[in-house]
């Protein structure tokens, strides 16, 4: 089957029209649909950030041993989404020896993100269940209350990404049927 263009001027301009539409609406959703995935995941990042500072605060050492507020990670996991909640395993620095694991994980590690940096480091992984998650690990001295040397610990907390996913990709369906419906709406105009 051979297509052939259309020969009036009136079907040209048409044909004009339509396609800088839908190239128009194609190149604005685009824009749009990054500009919320940055946002989501700039907000996101940030949440992960402050629940990174609340483990490292939840931890600190007193006779030789590191004591992490199991109690306040109750407190914090009751004040976050039950369907998605925050993994957190606790490990020594020195020879990566997993240390504590939030009861979420169960018998699960993490992966170390973030071992012997100082600085937090973010990493997208995959949780043991499939799922697409962020990651935040960062090695840090906990409050010393002895005289015992510091036992640096390395901490990791992740979060599951599926959410922000799922809401970006209701966006995009919806900009879709808005882009046909806006098509149909100028060609019947025009």
């Amino acid at each position: 089957m051979k297509i052939t263009p259309p020969r009036s001027l009136n079907a040209r301009l048409l044909l004009a029209i339509v396609t800088s539409i839908l190239v128009a609406l194609a190149i604005s959703g685009a824009t749009i649909h990054e500009l919320f995935k940055k946002r989501l995941l700039d907000d996101f990042d940030n949440s992960l950030s402050a629940d990174l500072d609340f483990h490292i605060l939840a931890c600190d050492q007193g006779d030789g041993i590191v004591h992490i507020a199991y109690e306040t990670y109750q407190e914090l996991r009751r004040q976050r989404d039950p369907n998605n909640p925050i993994f957190a395993q606790y490990r020594i620095a020195e020879n990566a020896r997993p240390y504590y694991r939030s009861p979420n994980l169960e018998e699960r590690d993490l992966p170390t993100v973030g071992l012997g940096s100082t600085k937090p480091v973010l990493e997208d992984i995959v949780l043991f269940n499939g799922r697409p998650a962020r990651a935040l690990g960062v090695t840090f001295e906990p409050v010393n209350h002895d005289d015992e040397p510091t036992i640096r610990m390395h901490v990791v907390i992740a979060k599951d990404l599926t959410n922000v996913f799922d809401y970006l990709k209701k966006l995009r369906h919806l900009m879709y049927w808005v882009a046909a419906g806006l098509t149909i709406l100028l060609l019947a105009s025009t």
